[in-house]
């Protein structure tokens, strides 16, 4: 399914010949020159688009990102071999500053949050260090604690399977709030949490509480409640990014980019989740029943891997990549515990396979740039 460049400089859609007779049929109505409306249905896991045109459906690729539910006005360039669309309106759309200067943020340093999330035992220092004049009470400081160690995917909360589903709530990330209010649109779900179910919420009263405490008195202890202060603001930064990323990625994707912290051997490194729903509506109502998945992350015993689920009405297709050969054959001879495990969720297994590729890093920065930085329009480069 190549891209048809055309000469005008305008974004281009081009479709190949795999639609079904019918819509085959539908689309010999349609003639160059004419102007119509396309509607972005969905997109595969290859990366071509589902539009909708008049009273058929099509696969598409594009020269540009679109976002899935966007209505584009297109013009019909071409009707043969390809049909081939250019498209007046298909400039991404701008982000608030606020969220541009978020992403500038993420930029600078990526792993912020799980930095921040492994210096627990220095927190819980400063913590003692501080009390009682931080301001904050032991109930809510042993509430950060909590929740930092519920953020970090652990032995312990591996067993917790609604891990990934509370992660952002936890985080103090109300997805349908939060980040609908940070991008500039009306609320679209429920209020956040009320303060001390999240760590955002238990951090800005930290953050408050200690900037009184710090003005109103001088002493001793106050150079461990300036450090106190300057963590709880660096982890608030970090989160406010994430946030920033999210916004950014739902807004080209309807999806969700999530962070993980692992514990790898007391060491936290990170676990990159991407989640793009098939569908638009399908983001609201929190079902992805069906979705595109990729992920990344970097052990160090195994090396970098990653991984790109598709499901589709709980059946599955799996392909596990691995930088090291070593590791391939490792995860292949674990693949029948996978398999049962996966059948045992419910779901059916219809592809696995698991292969070597190098650069999986590479693939990772890539993967980001268009999904977050080139189709937000804002950031520059990726680094």
């Amino acid at each position: 399914m190549p891209l048809v460049p055309i000469h005008s400089g305008l974004p281009v859609l081009s479709s190949a010949s795999s639609e079904t007779p019918a819509s085959l049929s539908s689309r010999t109505a349609l003639t160059p020159g004419e102007s119509l409306t396309a509607r972005v249905t969905g997109r595969l896991p290859t990366g071509e688009y589902l539009l909708s045109v008049k009273d058929f459906t099509l696969q598409a690729t594009s020269a540009h990102p679109l976002r899935m539910g966007q209505a584009l006005q297109v013009r019909v360039q071409s009707a043969s071999p390809f049909l081939v669309f250019s498209v007046a309106d298909a400039q991404p759309q701008s982000l608030p500053a606020a969220i541009a200067e978020g992403i500038r943020r993420w930029l600078k340093d990526p792993g912020a949050l799980t930095r921040l999330l492994s210096q627990r035992e220095a927190l819980s220092a400063l913590f003692q260090a501080c009390a009682p004049s931080s301001g904050l009470s032991a109930k809510d400081a042993q509430a950060i604690m909590l929740l930092m160690g519920k953020l970090v995917f652990s032995g312990s909360t591996k067993k917790d399977s609604s891990f990934l589903r509370d992660f952002a709530s936890r985080l103090g990330m109300s997805l349908e709030y939060d980040l609908g209010r940070l991008a500039g649109g009306p609320p679209s779900g429920e209020a956040p949490s009320a303060a001390g179910s999240n760590l955002k919420a238990l951090l800005l009263k930290l953050s408050s509480a200690l900037e009184r405490t710090l003005q109103n008195e001088a002493g001793r202890g106050q150079s461990e409640g300036i450090l106190l202060k300057a963590f709880a603001d660096d982890l608030l930064g970090a989160i406010a990014s994430r946030q920033a990323v999210n916004v950014a990625y739902r807004q080209n994707e309807s999806g969700l980019y999530l962070q993980i912290p692992l514990d790898s051997g007391g060491v936290l490194r990170q676990i990159d989740i991407f989640i793009a729903p098939d569908a638009q509506k399908d983001f609201p109502e929190g079902k992805f029943s069906s979705c595109s998945l990729a992920i990344f992350l970097d052990l160090d015993c195994l090396g970098a891997m990653a991984a790109e689920a598709s499901l589709r009405d709980r059946r599955l297709r799996l392909v596990i990549r691995c930088e090291s050969e070593q590791t391939r054959q490792l995860v292949a001879a674990q693949t029948g515990q996978l398999i049962q495990s996966i059948s045992a969720a419910g779901y059916t297994l219809e592809r696995l396979e698991c292969l070597t590729q190098a650069d999986l890093e590479k693939r990772r920065a890539e993967f980001i740039r268009r999904t977050v930085l080139e189709a937000s329009g804002r950031v520059d480069h990726f680094a």
